[in-house]
Parts: C-alpha cells; sequence; structure tokens
C-alpha cells in the first residue's frame, strides 16, 4: 500500500459509512412515517406498526453510530484537516467548495441527536405544546438535509446512477411523506365526525 492510498484511506471509510448511514436513515425515516398515527391500519396491515417501531428505534442508533463513524474518520483526512470544531460546529468549514453542502451533514447530525433525545426525554415534556412528538418530527428535516448533503457534498453522486439512486430515493420519501400526510387528514376528519 502506497502512502498515497494511506492518505486516501479515511476519505474512503468515511464515504462508505456515510453511504452507509444514508441508506439505514432512509429506512428509519420511512418506518418513523408510517408508524405515525394509523397508517398501518389504514392499508389494511394494523399489527405491522408494532414490527415498523421494534425496528425503528435500533436502526435510528444504527444510523447514528455511522454518521458518527463517517464524521470521526474526516478528521484524520489529510487534507480537509477540519478539527473538532469543523466536524461537530455548523457553518465552520471554510476550504471545502462544496461547503455549504457539508454543514447540511452537520446541521442534520444535531437534528437526528435532538430527534433521539426527544424519544427518551418523552416523559418530561408532556407538558410542552405538541410534546415530544413535534420534536421528533425534525427527524424528517434531518432525512431531507442528509439526501442534499450527499447530492452536493458527494463527488460519487454528482452524477450517473448513483445520482439517480439518491434522486429515487428522495423521491420514495415524498411519496411516503405524501401517503403519511393524506392518511393522517382521513384519520383526523373521520375523528372529528364522531
Amino acid at each position: 500500500m502506497t502512502a498515497q492510498s494511506l492518505d486516501r484511506l479515511p476519505w474512503l471509510l468515511s464515504r462508505a459509512a456515510g453511504l452507509t448511514a444514508l441508506g439505514v436513515m432512509v429506512v428509519v425515516v420511512i418506518l418513523g412515517l408510517l408508524s405515525a398515527g394509523k397508517v398501518w391500519a389504514r392499508i389494511g396491515r394494523p399489527r405491522w406498526k408494532a414490527k415498523a417501531i421494534a425496528w425503528h428505534q435500533p436502526l435510528a442508533w444504527t444510523g447514528l453510530g455511522a454518521i458518527i463513524l463517517h464524521v470521526s474518520l474526516l478528521y484524520f483526512d489529510p487534507w480537509l484537516k477540519p478539527g473538532i470544531r469543523g466536524l461537530l460546529a455548523p457553518f465552520t468549514l471554510h476550504k471545502l467548495p462544496t461547503r455549504w453542502w457539508a454543514e447540511l451533514g452537520t446541521v442534520s447530525l444535531l437534528l437526528i441527536v435532538m430527534t433521539i433525545i426527544s424519544f427518551y426525554a418523552r416523559r418530561s415534556m408532556k407538558d410542552i405544546p405538541g410534546g415530544w412528538k413535534t420534536v421528533h418530527k425534525l427527524g424528517w428535516l434531518a432525512g431531507t438535509f442528509i439526501l442534499l448533503h450527499a447530492l452536493g457534498s458527494g463527488t460519487e453522486l454528482a452524477h450517473g446512477w448513483p445520482r439517480t439512486v439518491v434522486l429515487g430515493i428522495a423521491g420514495l420519501l415524498a411519496i411516503v411523506f405524501g401517503l403519511r400526510l393524506a392518511l393522517g387528514r382521513k384519520t383526523a376528519s373521520a375523528a372529528s365526525r364522531t
């Protein structure tokens, strides 16, 4: 292994962890959207809600772990040299030509941490209007930012079939989000009539 390939190793491993995080977090967002309200009951699979929730939580932790690995490995990138501040504080990376896209990754990391914490703090947030569920909805925003981050700063996703896959994922998320909104409205209007 040459010195040049060793220099690229943190970047390559970070990319792999980032793509893994992208895939896992997409599944987490989809399971979360489908588990909210009575979506599973509306599509005739009420027992699937418990299964979706059972997978949602451990996958969220897996996705967060992959994101932390992605960010941690960037610390060792000899070209980027971001430092701790550049990795964890939004809008502090100045070296990247795609820094605004990269910053969306930092913002999404913070939103994901807030989303996960909101679940564990749900009992103490019961007096807040909307409660933990309002904060937990930041997961959808985080998922959107992750996709934008991947499209804008991921060089391998800039063109060709990888970009098509990510755009397909974005379309799938939009469809699931639309389904969730449509079924949520039907449930709310049915409840108001009774």
